[in-house]
């Protein structure tokens, strides 16, 4: 999780930030009911999931089924940093949170959203979740991270080598947090999405690793 994820759901290049909003047509809701009796409504999304890479970072997203038989995914974020830009070769170093994320089904809703930057928007069924993440802290591990006070501030830096470093503030524990987000399934690839003025956009695309 780089900073601009910043856990997930507090900010983002973010996966999980605030979603939400909007009703539920009755067909919608129930092709959601008829779901989550024949299983679990969110079981489609469990896997490791891998984004693109962005300037020498890569973010992945482990999702699981919560043991406790209620339904409910456990999100599990990292960012990986590599020396290359394309993310080539070994990674330097990963941050992960402390703890998972765990998103309960909130219901469906049908959405235009432009899941490909210049194509016109197409109707999607996002699948509204909410997320709830406990008291967090975050955790930089591999052979080019550094732990280090700059500017009287606790940083993790990572070593690029050449291409320099990139240095991640440590704000220590952070506050338990609970907000409402989206994930779309779309042919064979994982989105997670925004809402913007009333509708959603989409926020990072992943595929299945």
């Amino acid at each position: 999780m780089q900073k601009n994820w910043a856990i997930l759901l507090a900010t983002s290049a973010a996966l999980l930030a605030g979603c939400g909003g909007g009703g539920e047509g009755s067909e919608t809701g129930a092709r959601y009911a008829a779901q989550t009796v024949n299983g679990p409504a969110l079981a489609a999304y469990v896997g490791t999931w891998q984004a693109d890479c962005s300037e020498h970072a890569r973010q992945s997203l482990t999702i699981s089924l919560k043991n406790d038989g209620s339904g409910a995914l456990e999100l599990a974020p990292s960012t990986s940093y590599y020396a290359q830009a394309d993310c080539s070769g070994p990674a330097l170093a990963t941050e992960t949170l402390n703890t998972p994320i765990t998103a309960t089904a909130d219901g469906k809703q049908d959405s235009a959203l432009q899941l490909t930057a210049g194509e016109p928007a197409t109707t999607v069924q996002i699948d509204k979740i909410i997320t709830s993440l406990p008291q967090f802290s975050f955790h930089v591990n591999g052979p080019g991270a550094d732990y280090i006070v700059r500017e009287s501030q606790q940083q993790w830096c990572i070593d690029l080598g050449t291409a320099g470093n990139i240095c991640l503030h440590d704000d220590g524990l952070q506050q338990a947090q609970s907000l409402q987000a989206g994930l779309v399934l779309r042919d064979h690839a994982l989105y997670t999405v925004l809402q913007n003025n009333g509708g959603y956009a989409l926020d990072t695309r992943y595929l299945k690793k």
